[in-house]
């Protein structure tokens, strides 16, 4: 009996210690938490845990995120909804259609609803700006597609002084059939839009605006956002692009997708795209 009295008394003392330090550990990890605040404690846990170069959770750390830049008129890709039942200044009086049928658009969800039937619009006036709105739309539109890159070869660059040197002939505005060849054929030699001539006058409004202006016109870009709008994990540019003659009532409206995909590689347009045909 004094034997088995001893051996319970030994595993007892055994316990309590064993109780005691699992309840110190405790009260010296909640006294960190509490002075390094809520949550640390299991952040200093987890980061601890490597990440492997190359898996996916590494490549997600180093995605590029979505830029929107002030002519986008978005704070976030979340207001895309918002910004297309936004209605336009005024309401646009359209045709639709090989009937011509018509339909009074008030904002971008009316316009990228009929956007595939070829709307037009009788007074020179309302053409013009159903095509000012309607570029506006088609950019959301594309900015719905808009996703992080995970990597970049546009990060140096940025519309200023220096953009008709940098950007390609594309960016010229062809309105002639004989000066769309001309343009077409400029870009697939590689020129830059100073070679298409005019004496390019710049001037800088904004990070993200600049004024480009020759005897004969104006051209306005805009740059819209910095993303992956192709799927290729390399980050493209939206600008968008505003011209006007100076003699003359004729504008154009278009949105131009920039990229390079090599360090060393020339900027080039992979798409461009029009609020009407």
């Amino acid at each position: 009996m004094t034997r088995i009295l001893a051996l319970n008394l030994s595993l007892l003392a055994v316990v309590t210690v064993t109780a005691c330090r699992a309840r110190n550990d405790a009260a010296h990890s909640g006294a960190a938490g509490a002075a390094l605040g809520p949550g640390v404690t299991h952040a200093v846990q987890q980061s601890k845990v490597a990440v492997p170069p190359g898996s996916a959770a590494a490549e997600a750390a180093a995605e590029r995120p979505v830029h929107l830049a002030p002519p986008a008129r978005l704070a976030v890709l979340a207001d895309i909804g918002k910004a297309l039942e936004k209605p336009f200044s005024s309401p646009i009086e359209a045709q639709v259609g090989k009937a011509r049928v018509p339909r009074q658009l008030k904002n971008c969800r009316d316009f990228l609803a009929v956007v595939d039937m070829s709307p037009t619009a009788e007074s020179e006036s309302e053409w013009d700006n159903l095509n000012d709105e309607g570029v506006h739309c088609v950019a959301l539109d594309l900015l719905r597609t808009a996703r992080p890159a995970r990597t970049s070869f546009i990060e140096k660059f940025s519309l200023g002084k220096d953009s008709v040197t940098k950007l390609p002939a594309d960016f010229d505005v062809a309105i002639a059939d004989e000066t769309v060849a001309k343009v077409a054929a400029a870009a697939a030699k590689g020129l830059r839009w100073k070679d298409m001539g005019g004496g390019k006058k710049v001037a800088v409004r904004d990070s993200a605006t600049i004024e480009v202006e020759t005897k004969n016109d104006l051209t306005m870009l805009f740059e819209y956002a910095r993303a992956d709008f192709d799927g290729d994990g390399v980050e493209d540019m939206l600008v968008r692009r505003d011209y006007a003659v100076h003699r003359g009532s004729y504008r154009a409206y278009a949105l131009l997708v920039v990229t390079r995909t090599d360090a060393h590689a020339p900027l080039k347009v992979i798409r461009t795209l029009s609020a009407t045909k």
